[in-house]
C-alpha cells in the first residue's frame, strides 16, 4: 500500500532588516574633524557672551542614504559635553550653548546637510535639538559642522586644557549619516591690566581771579593747567578702555563741579581733556573711552590735562579752595 505524502512548504517573507534608513551603495557615516589651535587671550572685563573661538562651517564629503519609513533627524553631542547654560538659546529657542571642562568657557556645536549653509549661527538649529522629519525617499546629504566656543562667566582656568572627549553624532532614523571628531591644542591665557597707583593727586598751579576773565570761561593758559597721565602695567595686546565718573557740571563737556564748604572757591570747576593741554578735546564724563594697546613693552599710558572753568560770570566768582574727587574705571580685554 502506497501512502502519499504532502509536504507543504511556507515561505515566510520577513521585512529587510534594514527598514528605517540604510546607505547607498559604497557611502558610509561623514567623518569630519575639526582641530581647535590657537592662543586665545581674554580679559576679565570681556562680557559674558563674547565669542572667543569659531571654526566656521567645516564640510566633508556626505553620503546618500534611503530611508522606506517616516522618522526624525538626531543630533547627539559628545560625551566630554554638559549641560546647557542657562540663558542661551538660538533665535527659535533651542539651547545653544552647553558647559566645558573650564569653568566660564561654554561649546556650541551646529550641523548643516546641504551645501549652503546659514553664516548666522543664532538661525541654525543646535546638534542636540535637531528634530527634522525625515521622509520615506532619497537623501543625497552633505554634511557641515560649525563650532564656537562662548564666555559665559569667569573663566577659571584650573582644570588644565579644554577638552571635548567623544564624538558628535547626527543620525537619520536609526543611521548615524555624520560624525565630529573635535581635537582641542587651545591654548587660554586670562590677561590682566593694573593702576600703578590707585590713587592720582592733581595738583594746579594757584590762579588769580583775574584769571577767570569774562572774555572766556575757560582757562586756556597752558601754564595754569596741568598735564598728567594714568599710568597701567598691562600684559601686551591688551586694548585699554577706561572711564572717568564725578560731580559733573552740565554747562560744559567733561567739567567737575567743586566741593561744597566754607573755605572752597565758588564758580569755579576743573574741565578734564583727553590728550594735552594744546590740543586734547575734552573728555565726556560718565562713558566709557577707548585707550590705548599695550605693547611688548607692558607700559600704557592714558594722557589727561586739567584745566580751569567758571561757570558763573567773572564777577560772581568766590576764591577759594578745588578739591574735586572723580572716580577712575578701567576696562580691558
Amino acid at each position: 500500500m502506497k501512502k502519499l505524502i504532502s509536504l507543504v512548504f511556507m515561505l515566510l517573507m520577513s521585512a529587510p532588516s534594514w527598514a528605517g534608513c540604510s546607505f547607498d551603495g559604497g557611502y558610509s557615516p561623514a567623518v569630519t574633524t575639526i582641530t581647535m589651535s590657537d592662543w586665545i587671550r581674554f580679559g576679565k572685563d570681556i562680557p559674558n557672551g563674547a565669542e572667543l573661538w569659531s571654526s566656521g562651517w567645516r564640510s566633508s564629503p556626505g553620503p546618500a542614504i534611503t530611508c522606506d519609513t517616516t522618522g526624525v533627524v538626531s543630533g547627539i553631542l559628545p560625551a566630554g559635553v554638559g549641560e546647557p547654560v542657562p540663558g542661551y538659546t538660538n533665535s527659535s529657542g533651542f539651547p545653544s550653548l552647553f558647559k566645558t571642562n573650564i569653568p566660564g568657557l561654554g561649546i556650541s556645536i551646529y550641523w548643516c546637510n546641504n551645501t549652503s549653509c546659514n553664516p548666522d549661527y543664532n538661525n541654525v538649529t543646535p546638534l542636540p535639538s535637531l528634530a527634522w522629519n525625515v521622509q520615506p525617499t532619497h537623501y543625497p546629504l552633505s554634511s557641515s559642522f560649525w563650532i564656537r566656543l562662548v564666555k559665559y562667566d569667569n573663566i577659571t582656568i584650573t582644570e588644565g586644557a579644554l577638552q571635548v572627549p567623544g564624538e558628535a553624532l547626527v543620525k537619520y532614523q536609526n543611521l548615524t549619516v555624520a560624525k565630529l571628531n573635535i581635537v582641542s591644542n587651545l591654548t587660554l591665557e586670562p590677561i590682566t591690566c593694573t593702576l600703578n597707583s590707585s590713587n592720582i593727586t592733581v595738583a594746579l598751579p594757584s590762579i588769580w581771579k583775574r584769571d577767570l576773565s569774562a572774555a572766556s570761561p575757560i582757562v586756556t593758559d597752558s601754564n595754569k593747567g596741568k598735564e598728567f597721565s594714568l599710568d597701567l602695567m598691562c600684559d601686551w595686546g591688551v586694548r585699554v578702555k577706561y572711564k572717568i565718573d564725578g560731580p559733573s557740571n552740565l554747562v560744559l563737556p567733561g567739567a567737575l563741579t567743586n566741593s561744597e564748604g566754607p573755605d572752597m572757591a565758588r564758580g569755579v570747576g576743573i574741565q578734564l581733556l583727553q590728550g594735552d593741554l594744546a590740543t586734547g578735546l575734552p573728555l565726556s564724563l560718565g562713558e566709557i573711552l577707548e585707550g590705548p594697546i599695550a605693547s611688548f613693552e607692558s607700559a600704557v599710558k592714558i594722557p589727561l590735562a586739567a584745566r580751569y572753568y567758571r561757570d558763573v560770570p567773572a564777577e560772581e566768582v568766590v576764591p577759594g579752595r578745588i578739591s574735586i574727587a572723580a572716580t577712575f574705571t578701567l576696562y580691558y580685554q
